[in-house]
């Protein structure tokens, strides 16, 4: 911003006048100082899914960007990451536009949204497994960690072998070679989906 840590004492203490213009850049600081980001990617996320249910509990879809959020902070106490993690399902699920996130929570958050957001034609075409194969292991670091405590949370919560079987296809299709993104978080996170499959009982 050009701000000195001169000026933004003198604004604090009152040393100098805060003018119209300096109270916006005042906020502008606020935003990237990530003042309340999580907390903001929150109630933005509920509000965006209110009305929606999750199709394995019928549960309100909220509690999923809530669970990968919590998943992810086990990891990370990155504030970009957290509320992305929040927000992975509001482009894809909601309408929200690349835009409208990069407004509110700015460009990374939205581009870490944007990259976990699937292209439903391409998916369509090539088949999910294929295609979500093929988009993990183009993911750079941030975004493969957020789609990883996404598969967890998926994991732990279907009751079908079909679905599950599934996110196991894709996922030792997208480590039998690492990707150049794979590091140990990610190895632990993969980790931890084979072991809640290991341990599943199904439904269907």
């Amino acid at each position: 911003m050009g701000l000195s840590a001169a000026t933004l004492w003198d604004w604090v203490t009152g040393r100098s006048v805060i003018t119209k213009n300096n109270l916006r850049h005042m906020e502008d600081l606020v935003r990237e100082n990530r003042l309340g980001l999580v907390e903001r990617a929150e109630a933005f996320a509920r509000r965006r899914h209110e009305g929606q249910v999750r199709k394995f509990t019928e549960t309100p879809y909220a509690e999923h960007p809530a669970a990968v959020a919590c998943l992810l902070s086990g990891y990370t106490g990155d504030d970009y990451l957290l509320a992305a993690a929040w927000l992975h399902d509001t482009m894809e699920d909601c309408g929200v536009t690349y835009d409208e996130l990069a407004d509110e929570f700015g460009p990374y958050v939205a581009s870490l949204v944007f990259q976990l957001t699937n292209d439903e034609a391409e998916k369509n075409f090539l088949g999910k497994v294929r295609y979500m194969v093929r988009k993990l292991r183009s993911l750079p670091p941030d975004a493969l960690m957020i789609k990883l405590c996404d598969m967890l949370h998926n994991m732990t919560e279907t009751r079908s072998r079909p679905q599950a079987e599934k996110y196991m296809k894709i996922l030792e299709s997208v480590t039998e070679k690492s990707p150049a993104a794979w590091n140990g978080v990610h190895e632990q996170l993969a980790a931890r989906i084979r072991e809640v499959y290991a341990g599943k009982s199904f439904s269907k």
